[in-house]
C-alpha cells in the first residue's frame, strides 16, 4: 500500500513539474500590451493547449504500445517522438530569427514544451498517478497495477490516502 502511495504522489509531482515549466515558460505572455502583443499572446495559448492535448493524446497510445509487448519503452518513445518535433522547432525557431520575428519565437518554444509535457505526463506520470509501475527503459507492465484490495475505483485519483 505504501509503494502505490508514493507512486501516485512521485505521479502528481511529475505533473506539477511540467505545470511549473509551462507556467514559467507562458507568464511573461500575460504582461505584453498592443495589438501584436495580444495576437501572439492568443497564439501562445492555443499552441500551449493544443500542443499539451496532442502530446498526451499520443502519450497515451504510447503508454498502450509499451504496454503491448512489441518491445516500445518509454525511452525509445521520447527518442522517436520528441526528436523530430524538437529538430522542427529548432528550424522554426531559426527561421524566425533570421527572418527578424522574435517574438514568434517563444510560442515555438512553448509548443514544443506543450507536446513533450503531454507526451511525458501521457506515458509516464498517468500509470504512476493511477498507482503502476513505470520502467524507463522495460517495457510498461499493464499488470503491474495494484491488487484489488488495495485501490478503490470509487475514489477519485487524488483520494490517495
Amino acid at each position: 500500500m505504501r509503494q502505490t502511495v508514493l507512486r501516485v504522489l512521485a505521479g502528481w509531482v511529475w505533473l506539477c513539474a511540467w505545470g511549473v515549466l509551462l507556467w514559467v515558460v507562458v507568464s511573461p505572455w500575460r504582461e505584453l500590451g498592443g495589438l501584436v502583443s495580444e495576437r501572439l499572446r492568443w497564439v501562445e495559448w492555443l499552441v500551449l493547449c493544443v500542443g499539451f492535448l496532442g502530446g498526451f493524446t499520443l502519450g497515451g497510445l504510447g503508454r498502450d504500445l509499451c504496454a503491448s509487448g512489441s518491445g516500445w519503452t518509454h525511452a525509445l518513445i521520447l527518442r522517436c517522438w520528441v526528436i523530430p518535433v524538437a529538430g522542427c522547432a529548432a528550424v522554426a525557431m531559426v527561421v524566425l530569427s533570421w527572418l527578424g520575428s522574435t517574438d514568434e519565437i517563444g510560442v515555438a518554444l512553448t509548443a514544443l514544451l506543450a507536446y513533450w509535457a503531454g507526451l511525458d505526463v501521457g506515458i509516464a506520470a498517468l500509470p504512476l498517478m493511477q498507482g503502476r509501475d513505470y520502467r524507463l527503459r522495460a517495457p510498461i507492465d499493464e499488470d503491474s497495477a495494484p491488487p484489488e484490495s488495495e485501490r478503490d475505483l470509487a475514489r477519485p485519483p487524488w483520494d490517495v490516502w
